[in-house]
């Protein structure tokens, strides 16, 4: 911000300066600044100090858009350095937190329409235990120090570290933004080997046309390529009449000029080509009947739905691309597509007001329902006793092995697969985040 626009200061007019100090605070009230107390490491510690008289500053602004616990401020001690009666004021941002908080703030100035999706099927063993190892060196604060952060900076450390180790270690693919599946995800993944096995034939089929070409970079490559052709014969096993075997580098294949190879590859892919076919079929068949049904049970069951269906009608709805709030002290304008849906869902909320109060206890609750909430007879109350017991290390590792693979990871983009693969360090710190959202019953906002 400009403070010479709001913050002029005259200093052979002071009076002018008193009164147009109002108009600086009134813009960062108005537009959401938020207001931190910078550390003080002792009592007798101000930023200013003359004739025994010490002041501080109190606050230290910060724009809204900037998280909170990113920001460090504190009084700095120079009475021994310099002769200066002031104390300097050091702020600034932990750069890892900055750019995980403004990272979506970049990718809409930048119009990236691109996300990163890991490949967690043709992972190998090397590069899981490469990842463990750059996720716990990445990880270098203490526990004494992590426990005393904010559930958000915690959350926000702990992915910004996991996600760079995963970046660096882990094979992925970049798709779109508003890529939706539209096929199932077995029939999605069949699909993506079939093509995978058209690239590698057409890459064989250049280096036999063209041998001189061949270097040791055509070995990692085949290292990598190996592991997942080997996990694409034990996924599809029931297709394929035998399991061919593979060879363990491309220098053994030169003697024919990649004939052999060539042909193991053409017989996978022949068979995958036809079991893809056929899944598609079945699913396309599938498809148009699930379609008939829906239109059958509309017919019965919602007329208007089935109207629509029957002249291929389309629905219209308005779109909200900004919302202006006015607000008597702080008026905004959302443009924001999250910040906008939450604005029309606590708007439609708060539209009609709810002129019934809730009961404050059970005792007041309608004979009803109190009877419903008393403790049952036949359970006792000891089994609540150990209830809240924070989880040991063993139990949360245990939870999060039997996890699931290939969810969605949502905001805080830190999959099972990832969480299955941490090292003892992070994990640490991992169990100290879930300790402090269990104590304090609140998440972090990426959750």
């Amino acid at each position: 911000m400009h403070l010479d626009k709001y913050y002029p200061i005259y200093f052979n007019q002071p009076q002018i300066a008193s009164k147009q100090i109002h108009r600086l605070f009134y813009h960062l009230l108005s537009h959401g600044y938020e207001d931190y107390t910078p550390i003080n490491s002792s009592s007798s510690l101000g930023t200013f100090h003359c004739n025994d008289h010490i002041t501080h500053i109190d606050y230290v602004w910060s724009c809204p858009l900037l998280k909170g616990f990113a920001l460090t401020a504190c009084i700095f001690d120079a009475q021994d350095i310099c002769t200066s009666d002031h104390n300097p004021v050091i702020t600034y941002y932990d750069m890892s937190l900055l750019f995980t908080s403004t990272k979506l703030a970049y990718a809409c100035q930048l119009k990236h329409q691109t996300c990163r999706v890991f490949k967690f099927d043709s992972v190998t063993k090397s590069q899981w235990a490469e990842f463990t190892d750059k996720a716990d060196l990445l990880c270098d604060v203490l526990p004494s120090a992590f426990s005393s952060w904010h559930i958000n900076q915690m959350c926000e450390y702990l992915q910004s570290r996991i996600l760079k180790a995963a970046n660096a270690t882990l094979p992925f693919s970049t798709v779109g933004n508003n890529y939706t599946p539209k096929v199932p995800k077995e029939l999605e993944t069949l699909t993506q080997h079939y093509r995978f096995l058209n690239r590698l034939m057409h890459s064989i089929r250049l280096l036999r046309k063209y041998p001189l070409t061949y270097s040791a970079a055509h070995e990692h490559k085949w290292s990598i390529h190996l592991i997942r052709l080997q996990n694409i014969l034990q996924l599809y096993k029931k297709v394929f009449t035998f399991i061919p075997t593979l060879p363990l580098s491309l220098s053994s294949c030169r003697t024919d000029h990649f004939k052999s190879l060539l042909d193991i590859l053409s017989n996978i892919l022949k068979s995958l080509r036809g079991f893809h076919l056929l899944q598609e079929k079945e699913f396309q068949d599938f498809s148009i009947c699930a379609r008939l049904d829906d239109r059958n049970n509309n017919f019965e069951t919602d007329l208007s739905a089935f109207i629509d269906s029957a002249l291929s009608r389309t629905r219209h709805r308005i779109t909200l691309n900004r919302i202006f709030i006015d607000h008597p002290v702080q008026p905004q304008l959302l443009t924001n597509p999250k910040d906008i849906d939450d604005a029309v869902v606590n708007h439609f909320q708060k539209f009609v007001p709810i002129k019934s109060t809730p009961p404050t206890s059970i005792e007041l609750l309608p004979d009803r329902w109190s009877i419903a909430y008393q403790p049952m007879d036949d359970v006792s109350s000891s089994i609540y006793d150990s209830l809240m017991n924070p989880p040991t290390l063993d139990e949360w590792l245990s939870t999060v092995s039997s996890a699931p693979n290939g969810k969605a990871p949502g905001p805080f983009m830190i999959t099972y697969e990832m969480l299955k693969h941490l090292g003892p360090r992070i994990s640490g710190l991992l169990l100290i985040l879930i300790y402090a959202c269990l104590f304090k019953a609140d998440i972090p906002d990426l959750w």
